[in-house]
Parts: C-alpha cells; sequence; structure tokens
C-alpha cells in the first residue's frame, strides 16, 4: 500500500520522489494505535559545473601514429613523410611499394626512388619535412654513430644499402636493403632494442622514413604539414582533441561553465582573464583546432595549478561543483622551480626530470604533481584524470587521481576515451542531495 508522489523543486533542476505508507501495528493497538503512518523523501540535483579541461600538448601525444622507436637523448621517430611533395615543377606522392616483397627479397621497387637520392635541400624539405641535404639516404643519428638510409614498411624495419633509378620512367626505381634489422637505442648497430622480423608487403605499402628530433619531431614525421590540429595524423592527439570537444558538448551552456588549460613543458590557459566560459562551442573549439601539432615535455603540476585556478578565480561559482578534468598520455616530466602555481599569469621558471619507470623512485616532477592534485581536492574540486594509450604509467596517473579526491580512467584506444568522458559527465551531471 505504498504510494508515491514526484515534485519538481523551484529552478527546474532537480526531482523529489516521495513514498508514504501505513502501516498497520499490533501491539500497539492496545494503547489505541492501529497503523502507523511513514514516509520517505530523496532529491536528486543536476549540477551546475565550474569545468576545467586540462589538455596534454606536448610531444609524445604523436607517438601512437609515429613511434619514438629510436628514442635516446634526441627522439627519433618514423614517419610517412609528406602525402605529396614537390620536386622541381611538379608534385608526386609519396612513395609505396611497386611489387609485393616476399620474405626473402632484398629489392624494394618503389614508385619515386628520388625522395631517396636527392641531395637537394628544398626537395628534401618538401618530402620528409625537414632537410639531411648532402646525404642520399637520409643519415639520421639519434644518440651517436649515424643511421644511414633507414626505412620502415608496416612494422619491420629496414637498411638501403643502394638505391638505382629507372631509366624509363626516370621517377621509379629499386632500393637495395637489409631486412629485418634491431633497433638503435644507443647509437650504434648493437642490437640493444628488439630486432624485427621480416615479413611480407603488400603492393601499395607506405615507406617510412626515420626522422631526427627536435621540438618539431611530430610535425615533419606526419604525412600533413600541419595547419590546424585536424592535421597529421598525430595519435593519441587527434583522437583527445576531437573527444575533449565531444566531452564538452555533453554539458549545458545555459548552466554550465568551462575553462581550457593546454600543457606540455609549461601550461597556457585560453583566457586568463576570463577563464570560464559558456561559448565552449566556438572559443575553446577554435583554440584546440588551432594547435599545429603537440611538441614539447609534460608539466602535469601546472596544468593541474591552472585547472585549479580557472574553477576557483574569476567568474567562478561559490553554488557551482568545481571540477578538473586532466587528459594526459604520459608521466610527468617537467615542473617550475619556481612559481607557476598561484596566478594564470605567473611566470614557470621551468624545470625538467626525467620519466619515472616505476612509482618506488618519484621525481620532482611527479612530487609536483602529486601536490598539485591534493591543492584541487583542498579548494573544493574534485581531479578525474584519463591516461592516453598504452603507455602510461598507471600507478602515477592513479596516485595522482587520488591526490585530487578522483577517479583515474585508463584509455589505451580512441574508443575507451569517448567511453572514459561519458563516465566521467555521468559522474558529475546529478547527485542525491538529501
Amino acid at each position: 500500500n505504498v504510494s508515491f508522489t514526484t515534485t519538481f523543486p523551484s529552478g527546474n533542476k532537480a526531482v523529489q520522489y516521495t513514498a508514504s505508507a501505513d502501516i498497520p501495528t499490533w501491539f500497539a493497538r492496545v494503547l489505541g494505535f492501529n497503523s502507523w503512518h511513514v514516509s520517505a523523501s530523496a532529491t536528486a540535483e543536476q549540477q551546475s559545473l565550474d569545468l576545467a579541461v586540462v589538455q596534454d600538448i606536448s610531444g609524445s601525444m604523436c607517438f601512437q601514429s609515429n613511434p619514438a622507436e629510436e628514442q635516446t637523448n634526441a627522439v627519433a621517430v618514423f614517419g610517412p613523410g609528406r602525402s605529396s611533395y614537390t620536386f622541381g615543377a611538379n608534385t608526386y606522392a609519396r612513395p609505396t611499394v611497386l611489387t609485393a616483397l616476399t620474405t626473402a627479397t632484398t629489392s624494394v621497387r618503389v614508385n619515386d626512388v628520388r625522395a631517396f637520392t636527392t641531395t637537394t635541400a628544398s626537395e628534401q624539405t618538401s618530402m620528409w619535412g625537414f632537410s639531411s641535404s648532402g646525404n642520399p639516404y637520409r643519415s639520421i643519428s639519434p644518440g651517436g654513430t649515424a643511421r644511414t638510409g633507414m626505412i620502415r614498411i608496416d612494422n619491420e624495419l629496414m637498411q638501403i644499402t643502394n638505391a638505382v633509378k629507372d631509366t624509363n620512367p626516370a621517377v621509379t626505381g629499386t632500393l637495395t636493403v637489409t631486412r629485418a634489422r634491431p633497433w638503435n637505442t644507443n647509437g650504434s648497430w648493437i642490437p640493444v632494442g628488439a630486432a624485427t622480423t621480416a615479413a611480407t608487403h603488400a603492393v601499395g605499402a607506405i615507406l617510412e622514413t626515420l626522422h631526427a628530433g627536435g621540438n618539431s619531431y611530430c610535425n615533419v614525421a606526419a604525412a600533413n604539414t600541419a595547419t590546424t590540429s585536424l592535421n597529421g595524423p598525430h595519435e593519441p592527439f587527434d583522437t583527445a582533441i576531437q573527444d575533449a570537444k565531444d566531452f564538452m558538448a555533453k554539458f549545458n551552456t545555459a548552466y554550465d561553465l568551462i575553462g581550457l588549460v593546454k600543457f606540455s613543458s609549461t601550461a597556457t590557459q585560453t583566457n586568463t582573464a576570463n577563464p570560464l566560459v559558456n561559448t565552449w562551442t566556438t572559443t575553446l573549439n577554435a583554440d584546440l583546432n588551432a594547435i599545429l601539432f603537440p611538441t614539447g615535455g609534460t608539466n602535469i603540476a601546472q596544468g593541474l595549478a591552472y585547472g585549479r585556478l580557472t574553477v576557483t578565480g574569476p567568474g567562478s561559482r561559490i553554488n557551482a561543483s568545481k571540477v578538473v578534468v586532466l587528459i594526459t598520455d604520459g608521466v610527468p616530466t617537467a615542473y617550475c622551480s619556481s612559481a607557476g602555481y598561484t596566478s594564470l599569469t605567473s611566470g614557470c621558471a621551468q624545470s625538467g626530470s626525467t620519466a619515472m619507470s616505476n612509482c618506488s623512485s618519484p621525481t620532482a616532477a611527479y612530487n609536483d604533481a602529486i601536490a598539485q592534485a591534493a591543492a584541487v581536492k583542498a579548494a573544493g574540486g574534485q581531479l578525474f584524470v584519463i591516461g592516453l594509450g598504452p603507455y602510461v604509467l598507471t600507478c602515477a596517473l592513479q596516485n595522482i587521481a587520488a591526490a585530487g579526491g578522483g577517479i583515474y580512467y585508463p584509455s589505451p584506444t580512441g574508443a575507451d576515451l569517448d567511453g572514459a568522458f561519458n563516465l566521467i559527465a555521468q559522474q558529475v551531471r546529478v547527485k542525491l542531495k538529501s
């Protein structure tokens, strides 16, 4: 005999359920009480949010599309070269395999061998994104002895030993290669890294080449010159940018305010004077699109500090829930040795540290990240952390999330990232009020 009623408290942002019933008595009847009237109610309320999206744009955010297989002191990555390039007055497609390779063949027929034989700096830049003029086989030295003529077809590393043009047509030719080379993690030919395996490769397979390190290595290793964040590919960066837009679209411009923080070696805020906006579909999406390519270190500490300052600073609301969402593919490698954590305009005297391989040997950058996560919690906020890709140090990101009073979501694939954003949106949208 339980009855239910539903009411809507003022503001049209909550729903209240009340259940009531008359319960028959037994012993109380001798006192004249034949029943008890009992009731209970609960209210669920939609939250108004002050939300900061803290987006990693550091250089490792291209490693899923262009892995840093030969990383030492300087990063060296494999990439496909430009999707089209210029020799003289003509434009050509990037080199691909013309005849299938078996596991035993050492000759690779390609549709344009000039990309591997030219010594003209402008032509090399047009093809590969940067020049190594003077060496016809693209000599790259990641940390010691040069590795001349390294290419990758699918997942197999090969070293070019000769390149011969055909006489007719002149653009095709044959590369002679040594198959299944090891990774060159210390700059010599000692097989420190795992050797690849000779495999079959189909007609049309793309020849990727080795690119030197530096601040633009994500861009030069990509097929398309970056003019917006939509060019590349730069994974998981590309997926993270799109999913960040989709995540923000889940919220309500009538109630919620969102700010965007980007960080690599240091952090930046989209609008330091008024960091929280309800116009994210235009202003914040445009800011994300304007990022050319990921580059730099991983200063998670300053990213979190800016996230906290975003949801507690100018334009923040006393009655709004404070939420910071950190999206990163790595562990802290940079921190601010002075300033950097107290205001959105304070300068960061940036220092670097090596990436941790385990959580039993914390670095200064990691310790600062933990401290700034705790500062989010102390300021009344809640921190959610998303770890992108298969190479994150799970314990580090779990500890950062725990210090911020929040939850860690692993996202090894793009589909997982979208799912993590959905779970966070569900967590912060509604709460039981009473």
